[in-house]
């Protein structure tokens, strides 16, 4: 599909209008999740909760990063819940170094009783630390990017170099440097 803006020509391929999809819920998702954590601890009220156990885990993405798992089981309004979460939202936190996830997780220890907060309107998905994350951020800046290349794309030049040949020299033009050597 071609049309003009502003005298500029866009061509969107099925390329590109797939890269526009994905860019878009890409920065979707992230703000869509970033509200949701702010929401969540906004909302959130403090309960008393035990701890059950605490792993890390390597996740396997760019090289190697590790992956924080705390299990912990509380009760709100009579309901006794379990939840995994140290941060709320669906996108999870991870760190570069084994060392660094450590020091997360130290101060957790199995049996300790600690403070965790529960969302009224989520009750089974309570979390441990009462900030948001900066993954919302990442995908909306991975987002961003792809929707930034897709335009570009859309809008850069099918043909590089047109409009831009050559003009042969002129007759009288080639004669003029000849006769001044």
């Amino acid at each position: 599909m071609e049309f003009a803006v502003r005298g500029t020509l866009v061509t969107v391929t099925k390329g590109i209008a797939i890269l526009l999809l994905v860019g878009l819920a890409f920065v979707t998702y992230g703000g869509y999740d970033y509200v949701q954590q702010s929401d969540a601890v906004d909302d959130a009220v403090s309960v008393e909760a035990t701890i059950e156990e605490t792993s890390i885990s390597e996740v396997g993405r760019r090289g190697v990063d590790y992956d924080v798992q705390i299990e912990f089981t509380y009760q709100y309004h009579g309901t006794e819940y379990t939840s995994d979460q140290l941060y709320p939202g669906s996108i999870s936190e991870t760190y570069d170094t084994r060392s660094e996830a450590q020091s997360v997780i130290e101060s957790y220890t199995d049996g300790d009783t600690v403070t965790a907060y529960v969302d009224p309107d989520t009750p089974s998905e309570a979390f441990l630390q009462r900030q948001t994350t900066q993954g919302p951020f990442q995908f909306m800046a991975i987002g961003g990017f792809v929707l930034l290349v897709a335009c570009l794309h859309a809008v850069g030049a099918r043909k590089p170099g047109q409009g831009t040949e050559l003009q042969p020299v002129r007759e009288s033009e080639r004669r003029q440097y000849q006769t001044m050597l």
